[in-house]
């Protein structure tokens, strides 16, 4: 008897969630487009706080400190380091970069080149540029700037894409 019970209890916790994740999964496809405006308004919203290296809000940011805070306000879970971020998610070239996802940088010299430095797109890669929004310890804010700007070409360190869209 006791097994019985324990097996209409498995089948009935699975079948319950096979149907969540169904509605979790129709409910992202629909909202995907609305979650990456989130994430960019959320991002946006920061504009002009100050940088501050470890800072992850609510008044002061560093790069990945940003991204983490804006994902996290839309219930997407992101690692806090730039190390850790740029593994995060799907790969994406650079002439495919899309609103929303994260652009990598990198410092150091060869062989010590390292990621140091994300990002978020605001705009779709067009004719060799997209704007993305960033803590930039350089401006000492969160800034927007072009990828043609400064030295971001020459840097470019990769881009992954975590919100998917169909």
């Amino acid at each position: 008897m006791r097994f019985a019970r324990f097996f209409l209890l498995v089948v009935t916790l699975s079948v319950c969630s096979v149907f969540i994740g169904l509605a979790q999964s129709v409910e992202n496809d629909y909202s995907c487009e609305d979650q990456i405006d989130q994430v960019i308004l959320y991002a946006r919203l920061k504009l002009g706080c100050p940088y501050e290296w470890g800072g992850s809000g609510p008044r002061t940011y560093d790069c990945s400190g940003l991204v983490n805070y804006a994902f996290q306000q839309i219930g997407v879970v992101v690692t806090r380091t730039t190390s850790t971020l740029c593994i995060e998610g799907e790969r994406v070239f650079l002439t495919n970069i899309k609103r929303g996802d994260l652009v990598f940088f990198v410092s150091g010299e060869y062989p010590n080149r390292h990621i140091s430095h994300v990002g978020i797109a605001i705009s779709d890669y067009d004719n060799g540029d997209f704007k993305f929004i960033h803590a930039s310890a350089g401006n000492g804010c969160v800034v927007v700037s072009h990828f043609t700007d400064s030295n971001y070409q020459k840097t470019y360190g990769g881009a992954r894409r975590i919100i998917r869209c169909k």
